[in-house]
């Protein structure tokens, strides 16, 4: 892109700041009465700032990202969270903000990450202001908002529900289980995803390397994904009291099912970059429509019957119906076969399925013979995983190696 264009996306990126952090400030007391809790008033004041702050990041970080030059991104998100990290707990423990400091130490951490943003690149944004740019701009991205609103509101129309419905102690749990769900599945994921949304840019007109290198994606993604899934359901408990604690364990059932809805929020991810690179965002806010109205329609009466675990399947439901249109969406667009990539994500999960059946059978023949039986079954998934993957996946790992290193 030229001056012009990359001019013209800068003070759309800033405008759109404003425009969530004058929503977010004057809805404040609304949502504070929502949940009857007027404290979150200045919260919420507080935490406006920060799409503010984010609206003027140099577009230098997305041009990195173009050219796949994360060496010079992660000196951002180091910058970021380790500011944001240091400002919260010791405004929380040495002054007693309390939730304040939660508040406090993600603007301050997005203070940091903007003037990391200029640090790392070269790019300065200036006054011009182009129409035909915002027209094109607007015709790609409006889409993109339109999905992103829909993605923000099913990620806290639960969070509300629950908060209204069963209390605010319902909705500290279902966060907790979501929180580690999502970190031990798609977190996992997210950095690949960066990096294939300009791979496949750059080869959006070749649908044929598109289905190789989509075949290769998803067996990578599922060969992390599974096992971290399959291992963590497989020892829910010890996964929670290692991570928050014996308080938390109350969890554990909403913890297991948003498991499976992270492992199919990641299989996904596969191809919704395959959609973004193609141009294909009406096609994607179409689909969260489709989502957003059944999420909608459903978490209401499941949270009402099944409480935090009916939210939990609801959830979980939305992603599944997600990757069913995903993959629909790829085959029309690409009008290739998509059972290499069936058989790649075969690949790619089959050794943690393999073992966390073997690990299964192993806790229901020991389990009240051993003392330490969990980390038995740790020790039993492990090895039977390993021996797979070194069995079934050693010329992709050798490919990978070669693809790494050369």
């Amino acid at each position: 892109p030229d001056e012009t264009y990359l001019a013209t996306a800068w003070h759309l990126s800033w405008m759109r700041g404003v425009l969530l952090a004058t929503i977010c400030w004057f809805s404040a007391p609304a949502l504070a009465g929502f949940f009857s809790s007027p404290g979150l008033i200045d919260l919420l004041r507080l935490a406006a700032f920060i799409p503010l702050i984010q609206g003027l990041e140099s577009l230098g970080v997305l041009l990195l990202k173009r050219d796949l030059s994360f060496k010079r991104i992660l000196v951002i998100d180091l910058s970021r969270e380790t500011i944001q990290t240091i400002v919260a707990i010791t405004t929380a423990w040495l002054l007693g903000w309390g939730a304040i400091a939660l508040v406090a130490g993600l603007l301050v951490g997005q203070v940091a990450a903007l003037l990391s943003s200029y640090l790392v690149h070269e790019y300065r944004p200036h006054l011009y202001f182009s129409k035909n740019s915002a027209q094109e701009l607007w015709s790609y991205g409006s889409h993109l908002l339109g999905a992103g609103v829909l993605i923000y509101a099913m990620t806290n129309l639960d969070d509300a529900v629950i908060g209204r419905m069963l209390g605010t102690e319902a909705l500290g749990y279902y966060a907790i289980a979501f929180a580690l769900a999502g970190y031990l599945t798609t977190q996992m994921v997210k950095l690949s995803n960066q990096v294939m949304f300009p791979a496949y840019s750059g080869i959006q007109e070749d649908t044929a390397r598109i289905g190789r290198v989509m075949q290769q994606h998803a067996h990578l993604t599922l060969a992390i994904l599974t096992p971290l899934a399959i291992g963590a359901a497989l020892l829910p408990e010890a996964v929670v009291q290692l991570a928050v604690g014996n308080q938390w364990l109350p969890v554990v059932p909403v913890f297991v099912v948003l498991l499976l809805m992270g492992w199919l929020r990641g299989c996904a991810t596969v191809f919704g970059p395959v959609l973004m690179a193609r141009g294909r965002t009406r096609a994607i806010h179409k689909m969260k429509w489709i989502e957003f109205l059944f999420f909608s329609a459903a978490i209401v009466p499941f949270v009402h019957f099944f409480g935090v675990i009916g939210a939990a399947w609801v959830l979980t439901a939305v992603y599944g119906i997600s990757l069913t249109i995903h993959l629909r969406l790829v085959r029309d667009e690409l009008k290739i076969s998509l059972k290499p990539v069936f058989a790649a994500l075969f690949a790619g999960a089959s050794p943690a399925l393999a073992a966390g059946f073997f690990a299964y059978i192993f806790i229901w023949t020991f389990s009240g013979a051993l003392v330490h039986w969990g980390w038995a079954t740790g020790l039993v998934f492990v090895a039977f995983w390993s021996g797979a993957v070194l069995a079934r996946d050693r010329k992709f790992l050798r490919d990978l190696w070669s693809m790494a290193t050369g």
